[in-house]
This record gives C-alpha cells, structure tokens and sequence, in this order.
C-alpha cells in the first residue's frame, strides 16, 4: 500500500509524522516507550517494525479509515512497515 492508497481508502483525517523523537530531544527507543505507555490510550499504537536503533528514523501514522471517531495509530522505523501495518488494519491481508 502507498500513502497515495491509504489517503484515498480513509474517509477522514490521515497524518504521518516522521523523526517525531527529535522534537523532544529524545532517542528513537524513549519516543518508542512513550508512544507504547503514555500517549493514544484511546487509540494504543501498533508497533511495525520490533527492530529499533538509535539512529533510525521514526514514524507516527494515525489515521481515519471509516469515520472521525474511530483511528489507528502505527508507529515504526520504516514507511513500508508502517504501510503495510496500515493495509493490514484495512483488511489487506497482502499490504498491497
């Protein structure tokens, strides 16, 4: 799935933030930890990718697929695993 994909599938709001842990100052596994324990408890996000370095970059994909009440938020070290979370959530078992 390409954001171009995913933008036209939602029927509301698609963000994705990229490199959010340099913001605060923060090292990729603190911005992981903080995402996984204290932010979204509405919305708990979806780890995509189990491999995190201090050097890799970091992305937040929240998004609205079927109306602005319900969302998912992904967070990864890659878009392609953040997409292919996302098409999964969509019910694209193949992530294309």
């Amino acid at each position: 799935m390409t954001l171009e994909e995913l933008i036209a599938r939602c029927k509301a709001e698609v963000s994705l933030t990229v490199n959010e842990h340099r913001t605060y100052y923060q090292t990729p596994s603190e911005w992981l930890a903080d995402c996984l324990n204290k932010q979204w408890k509405d919305c708990p996000p979806i780890l995509a990718s189990n491999l995190w370095s201090e050097k890799c970059e970091t992305y937040n994909l929240h998004f609205y697929p079927d109306t602005p009440i319900g969302s998912y938020h992904i967070v990864g070290n890659s878009l392609e695993a953040v997409l292919e979370k996302a098409a999964e959530c969509l019910g694209d078992k193949e992530g294309t």
